[in-house]
C-alpha cells in the first residue's frame, strides 16, 4: 500500500444518505501511504495537479493507518478517536461493473467503507500513481 495513490471511481450506496458537500464524497482525491504509518488525503471538487500532490506530500501528518488480521484498512485521526474502517481488498483480476465505465484492473485497491450500522456507504476504486519518496 506504500505509495500514492489516485480515486478513479466512487460508488455510494442508494441507500446511504451522503452529503456532496463533505469533501469525503468529491470526485478527485489522492491517498499517500507511508512506510511510518501516516497517511495523506487531498479530496478535491476540480482535478488534481502536480502542484497540489506536492503540498499533499510536503504536508503534516494529521492521520495513521494500519491493517488489521482481517485485512481491514483502519485510519486515526488521533489516538483518542475510534478508527474509521474500510474493507480493503486488491484486485487480482480485471473488474468492470456495468454501473460504471472504469474497469478495475489487478493491483487496484477496492476500499469499501461501512457506517455505524455495519451497512456499506461508499467504495473507494484506487489505483496506484508512484512510489513513496520517503
Amino acid at each position: 500500500m506504500i505509495g500514492v495513490w489516485a480515486m478513479v471511481r466512487l460508488g455510494t450506496a442508494i441507500s446511504a444518505h451522503v452529503d456532496r458537500a463533505d469533501p469525503a464524497f468529491y470526485p478527485y482525491q489522492r491517498f499517500a501511504f507511508r512506510s511510518d504509518a501516516s497517511l495523506r488525503h487531498l479530496a478535491a471538487a476540480a482535478p488534481v495537479g502536480p502542484e497540489e500532490e506536492r503540498s499533499l506530500l510536503a504536508a503534516p501528518t494529521t492521520v495513521t493507518w494500519s491493517l488489521d488480521d482481517k485485512g481491514r484498512l483502519l485510519t486515526r485521526k488521533d489516538a483518542t478517536t475510534a478508527p474509521e474502517i474500510d474493507a480493503c481488498q486488491v484486485l487480482l483480476a480485471k473488474v468492470s461493473d456495468p454501473r460504471s465505465p472504469v474497469p478495475g484492473f489487478p493491483g487496484d485497491l477496492l476500499l469499501t467503507h461501512y457506517g455505524e450500522d455495519g451497512k456499506p456507504i461508499a467504495r473507494r476504486l484506487l489505483r496506484k500513481i508512484a512510489r513513496s519518496r520517503e
